[in-house]
Order: C-alpha cells, then structure tokens, then sequence
C-alpha cells in the first residue's frame, strides 16, 4: 500500500499518518505456553495459562498481588516509616472517632415532597 500523501510504501505495523515509521505494539503474550504452576494461591498448586485467568483466579481467592516497596522506587512509599505530621493527623482523627456520637436524627424524607412526587408521576402517567 502506497500513501496518498507522500507516496511512501506502507507496511504492516506502520504508523498510517505522515510521518511514517515503523512501530511496534504494546501488546503482551496474552498466553503462558505450558502454563505456569503457582504454589502460593492456595493449600494445593495451581497451573494457570494466561494472565487474565491468574486475574480471575486470584479474584475468587480474594487474593490481591503483592507490592512491596523497593528504596528508590518512585511508585511506592515504604510504610514501615511516616514523619511525624502523619502521626499526629491519625492520633487526632482516632481520638475524633473514640469520642464522637450521633448527634442528629434523620427523620426521613419530607412527606410534603413525597406526595408531590407521587402526584407528579401520576400526572406522567396519564398523558
């Protein structure tokens, strides 16, 4: 295929705008050939074929994948240290907690607007 434009010949997996290049997809194996056998989802092994079946498995377990934070690592934050403001804002908000009480009763929705939204739709209903 020849490009309208430019002229330029087009292959498979080239970007179709100019400029052209050649690009390459951000697709991943979609399957494990032979599977993978995981040891650690339960009392018995478990061999599994693709990761949206690991995906799937691991949601029927109530499982989650496990981050662990490496130093310098800028997508996670070790929480085995907090500075001292974080602490602070925690004791304050459980102390908030152990001491609050519900201070307000929730009488439900006003009949008023109530019998004005039921004769509202009985107005719909009959056009």
């Amino acid at each position: 295929m020849t490009c309208p434009k430019c002229s330029a010949e087009l292959r498979i997996g080239d970007y179709p705008f100019c400029p052209h290049g050649h690009g390459s997809n951000g697709i991943e194996d979609a399957t494990w050939p032979g599977g993978i056998t995981f040891e650690n989802l339960g009392h018995d092994p478990v061999t599994l074929y693709s990761p949206a079946e690991l995906k799937r498995e691991m949601k029927a377990r109530n499982l989650e994948p496990m981050i662990r934070h490496t130093p310098g690592d800028q997508h996670t934050r070790s929480w085995a240290t907090m500075d001292a403001q974080t602490l602070e804002n925690g004791r304050i908000l459980a102390e908030r907690q152990a001491h609050s009480t519900v201070k307000h009763h929730d009488p439900g929705p006003n009949p008023h607007t109530v019998a004005e939204v039921k004769r509202a739709f009985a107005e719909q209903g009959a056009l």
